[in-house]
């Protein structure tokens, strides 16, 4: 076994190596908007007014996040992972 094998490569090196690191912030970021949108959203939710547009924005914001990680997945992985549909349009079936 050589250890020096992964360098003979720099460019897959280089991809791993990029997809590890984008991993910390991305999920930083991405568990921090979600908890505190959803905890703000649930905490203002007697305030009629502003609990339902906050978890709206907190739907959103998760739809946007996820459409960023599955770019990076195709990016670094070279793996498409489609698009979720929505249950009303054949996504799946409530009844059984």
């Amino acid at each position: 076994m050589n250890p020096f094998a992964p360098w003979r490569h720099p460019g897959r090196l280089l991809k791993a190596g990029s997809r590890i690191a984008l991993g910390l912030p991305m999920g930083i970021i991405t568990f921090t908007l979600i908890v505190t949108l959803g905890v703000l959203s649930v905490g203002l939710m007697p305030l009629f007014l502003l609990g339902i547009p906050l978890a709206w924005i907190t739907f959103m914001t998760s739809r946007v996040l996820g459409m960023i990680e599955r770019s990076r997945a195709a990016a670094f992985d070279d793996e498409h992972i489609p698009r979720p549909t929505p249950i009303g349009l054949g996504g799946g079936r409530l009844d059984p």
